[in-house]
């Protein structure tokens, strides 16, 4: 029987449950984790779980937390009187579960004993069922954040219904918006200081019908990608067009995807094969079938940490797609079948441990992680609000998001294997449909979609 670990909070609750000693020869742990975000009406509590082996058992689960003043509180509910938050719960022999989440949104009444600054101090208890003989009490202290501060850009504002891209202005301060042309007016919106001015390719030369891709080269200049690639002028307040010759791209000038790749190249996914153009010379290559391409049609391209470029690339004629491996001079292909089970990926990303992510916005959709030259399967049993995903985000403290097409639950982050909300408030902003995750200079996060932007200042 593994010791109650001699704790302020663990000492309030014992003396308010009264608990015994444990009869069940049980090696059990509870690592302290962490509060993820802590807010009046918005719990984030993120524990480690260790059982090695023992006879199978039903247990319950209790979760307190002990406020500033020392009173402690119960959930579900958050009463003052001991309710299990999960009653018989069933234990399986020799397991080991990582990353147990308790989540709470949407708190009724606003019942959470939160609005108190300073440090509060969390509990969750593994009890025998039926009783309060606890069998190990982990604890982990967090400081109470407030509401999260929102900031909402919308239509009222100036900008267009269906916002795809956003990204600093390194030059003149502010942020650029990329948006889909469906009912407005222009491409590009920049916003500074509550002022918002729009661009479109006759009063800019910006591309059109929209935006596909923003990056900064090593120079900090803006690229812009859409129908062709055009550089943002800052002295001119203007945009130069640069279109691929009819010879080597003779099939349309549609860029779907956009990256760069340092020595002066970005790279770019589009409906003929995989382009790069040289900034510094202005020439253009590509690569196609014909060099090993598994299809012509990209839809996402992204590199990871070693400077390989990852492709995801699909034809719906032929029904062939998958992902591509280029290393700058052959391909690797992983295509469907035998690798997966549906073919129309669109969007692809790179986690922290640098593992390539691939997802789609169809039904019939997977979302797949690459793991130690395996292809892993993701479904809503994993975390995912829906398998319809429409883009993968690495932050820069290592955060891996993904935004989906769920019109309730908002972004989720894969943590420890399993994918967990982050912000479930954002459609309650506004957005009905979120396309894209953003964090700038500052650390904000950017959530950008249909019918409005939301930002969340700092970061959890």
């Amino acid at each position: 029987m593994s010791s109650i670990k001699q704790t302020t909070l663990s000492l309030i609750i014992l003396s308010i449950l009264a608990a015994t000693a444990s009869a069940y020869n049980v090696n059990l742990t509870l690592k302290t984790g962490e509060v993820r975000y802590f807010a009046q009406d918005v719990l984030m509590l993120k524990l480690d779980l260790v059982i090695d082996e023992y006879e199978e058992f039903a247990g319950d689960v209790y979760l307190a937390v002990v406020d500033p003043n020392g009173s402690v509180f119960f959930a579900p509910g958050w009463q003052q009187t001991p309710t299990t938050l999960l009653s018989n719960f069933n234990f399986p022999k020799s397991i080991d579960i990582k990353s147990a989440l308790i989540v709470q949104t949407d708190i009724p009444n606003r019942t959470f004993p939160m609005g108190i600054e300073g440090d509060y101090t969390f509990a969750i208890g593994i009890a025998e069922a039926g009783t309060t003989n606890f069998l190990d009490i982990a604890t982990c202290k967090a400081e109470y954040k407030g509401d999260r501060e929102w900031f909402v850009i919308n239509e009222d504002d100036g900008l267009a219904d269906y916002i795809l891209e956003v990204i600093d202005d390194r030059n003149g301060g502010g942020y650029w918006f990329g948006v889909d042309m469906w009912d407005g007016d222009y491409t590009l919106y920049h916003y500074k200081d509550k002022i918002v001015k729009g661009y479109n390719y006759k009063n800019s030369g910006v591309g059109e019908p929209f935006i596909s891709g923003m990056v900064y080269d090593s120079q900090d200049t803006l690229w812009i990608s859409s129908f062709g690639i055009c550089k943002y002028v800052n002295t001119d307040d203007k945009f130069v067009d640069y279109f691929p010759p009819e010879d080597l791209y003779p099939y349309g000038k549609l860029v779907n995807s956009m990256v760069y790749g340092g020595n002066n190249n970005l790279w770019l996914g589009t409906l003929n094969g995989l382009g790069c153009f040289d900034i510094e010379d202005e020439s253009w290559m590509f690569y196609e079938k014909k060099d090993g391409l598994l299809v012509n049609q990209i839809s996402d391209i992204e590199f990871d940490f070693d400077g390989n470029l990852w492709i995801v690339c699909n034809n719906s004629d032929t029904a062939v797609g998958g992902v591509c491996k280029f290393d700058g001079e052959n391909f690797e292909n992983f295509a469907h079948p035998p690798y997966f089970k549906n073919y129309t990926f669109h969007h692809i990303g790179i986690d922290s441990e640098g593992c390539v992510w691939i997802g789609g916005e169809y039904s019939d959709n997977y979302v797949y992680r690459y793991v130690d030259e395996h292809w892993i399967k993701y479904t809503e049993a994993d975390g995912l609000p829906t398998i319809k995903v429409t883009s993968f985000y690495l932050d820069r403290f290592g955060k891996f998001w993904c935004a989906t097409l769920s019109k309730e639950e908002g972004p989720v982050q894969f943590i420890d294997g399993v994918w967990l909300p982050a912000a479930p408030e954002i459609h309650k902003l506004g957005i009905k449909v979120l396309y894209n995750i953003y964090q700038d200079s500052e650390n904000n996060y950017w959530f950008v979609g249909s019918r409005g932007i939301a930002i969340r200042w700092g970061s959890d």
